[in-house]
């Protein structure tokens, strides 16, 4: 899997961005973005509102500023590169990637997790993370199962957490090799994606695995 990360930024975003250093909080700031007329950006709220959305007015009105920003994929960039939540990343979108180079794409799609629907069991739905971290931790996993046939330790199960730290249960070596069968073809494909320009469409989700059918009975 591909351990592409984001390139250095200044530390002090406050200062990169011009704001003061006691109020920005990317997790709860407000953008205007190119392109996007008549709208603001939450990264709080996670999508775009009306300029006269009450909590904006609010923002405005306590003496804050909002950040100017060239277009919606240089404001996923912004997000991603400073730990923002995967649905605010998601939210901002990237239908023009402005100046951010194909490559530096990746850390962003990444950002946003990967899509899984699982039919059996089907509470192993849910989006997962895709940080260097968390590959390597899944990889570890698989080369372990295809040395010794099970899980590590002796486990019957594989709890495994989504994006937001929510645990899931892979009840089955099967069923986790295919969780992470997903994830490699997922990541592949983005990198894949951004080696020809990363332009046009990135691998559909979510991605399903398991039998089709209806959820068994519990």
């Amino acid at each position: 899997m591909s351990d592409a990360k984001l390139p250095e930024r200044p530390s002090n975003l406050a200062a990169l961005f011009g704001v003061g250093v006691t109020n920005y909080n990317v997790r709860g700031w407000w953008w205007l973005v190119g392109g996007k007329d008549n709208l603001v950006f939450s990264s709080a709220k996670a999508g775009y509102f009306p300029l006269d959305d009450p909590d904006y007015k609010a923002f405005l009105e306590a003496g804050e500023k909002p950040t100017t920003i060239a277009c919606d994929g240089e404001l996923a960039d912004v997000l991603a590169r400073a730990g923002a939540d995967h649905k605010a990343v998601a939210a901002a979108g990237w239908w023009n990637w402005g100046f951010v180079q194909p490559l530096d794409r990746i850390p962003v799609v990444f950002a946003c997790g990967i899509s899984i629907s699982c039919f059996d069991p089907w509470e192993a739905s849910g989006v997962y993370a895709l940080d260097t971290d968390t590959r390597t931790a899944l990889n570890t996993n698989v080369t372990y199962i295809n040395a010794n046939g099970g899980f590590p330790n002796g486990d019957t199960e594989k709890l495994w957490p989504d994006i937001d730290g929510k645990i899931h249960i892979f009840p089955t070596v099967e069923r986790f090799m295919q969780f992470a069968g997903a994830v490699a073809d997922y990541v592949a494909g983005v990198n894949k994606w951004a080696a020809e320009g990363g332009t046009g469409m990135l691998p559909s989700m979510p991605i399903t695995i398991g039998p089709p059918g209806p959820p068994p009975q519990r």
